[in-house]
Formats: C-alpha cells, structure tokens, sequence
C-alpha cells in the first residue's frame, strides 16, 4: 500500500474528544505534530504558544517525494533556541542546520472543553521557506 504523508490528528481526554490538530508539510508533518502535542499535553502551553514554539526535523529518513534523498544525521532547526541546544545536538553526532526564523511547521489546532464548552483554537504564522503567510483560525 503506498505511503501518505496525510496525518490530521484526534486526541481524546478522558475518553472525550477534546483536540483536534494537523499540518501540511510532507514527511516534517508527523515530527512538529508530534512536537505541537508535546509542547500542548506535556509543557501546559496554550495552542498557540505550543504552534509558535520553535520547531525542528529530522532529514535521516529517505524522504517519501521523488527524489527520495536522504540526510544522514541532518537536523532542522529554527534559530529560536539556545546555542546549548545547538551544542548538544552537535556533540551527539547530529549534523545541525540553523534554517530561517519561522520555518518549520504549518499548523492549525482546535481544542473543546467538555465541561464548558469553550473552544480554544490556533494557527500558525509560518509559511513556506519562512515566508510569513496570512493564517486564520475560526470557531462558531
């Protein structure tokens, strides 16, 4: 069966619906998807702090667009971090490729309180080669 980089995302919460979440971005999508919830579940950010944290992803695996290169221990990362986390990718072997500000990452988030039903939703200013493109974010 083919490979998709299609991935929207459901998370439950307490055997509730409570986010829903995706991004366009091929084979990046999974990683800062993965990042987006980390950041929303495990560090207490709001949607949009958790869009806007600075992103990064891995080019080690072949990619799933033709060519299909592949980047052996390559690292993406937006500038946004500290240098001691620059050094420490480095110094494990990982090859580490500062991109521009604002360029990994396309996400959209929307999330329900089940008791209140208060929506909180986000988008994600970044754009394409950190190209900063009109993004919106709507409830009703």
């Amino acid at each position: 069966r083919p490979r998709t980089t299609i991935s929207p995302s459901l998370a439950f919460r307490n055997n509730l619906p409570w986010m829903v979440f995706g991004s366009m971005g091929g084979d990046q999508q999974d990683q800062w998807q993965c990042q987006f919830f980390l950041n929303r579940v495990l560090f207490g950010m709001s949607i949009q702090e958790a869009i806007e944290a600075p992103k990064f992803s891995s080019e080690h695996f072949p990619g799933f667009f033709a060519p299909h290169d592949c980047f052996p221990n390559l690292i993406r990362i937006e500038p946004r971090v500290s240098q001691k986390i620059l050094d420490g990718l480095s110094s494990r072997g990982h090859r580490v490729e500062v991109g521009a500000d604002w360029s990994e990452g396309y996400l959209l988030a929307a999330a329900r309180d089940p008791k209140s039903g208060v929506l909180e939703v986000g988008c994600d200013p970044r754009g394409s080669k950190g190209e900063v493109f009109p993004a919106c974010a709507l409830c009703w």
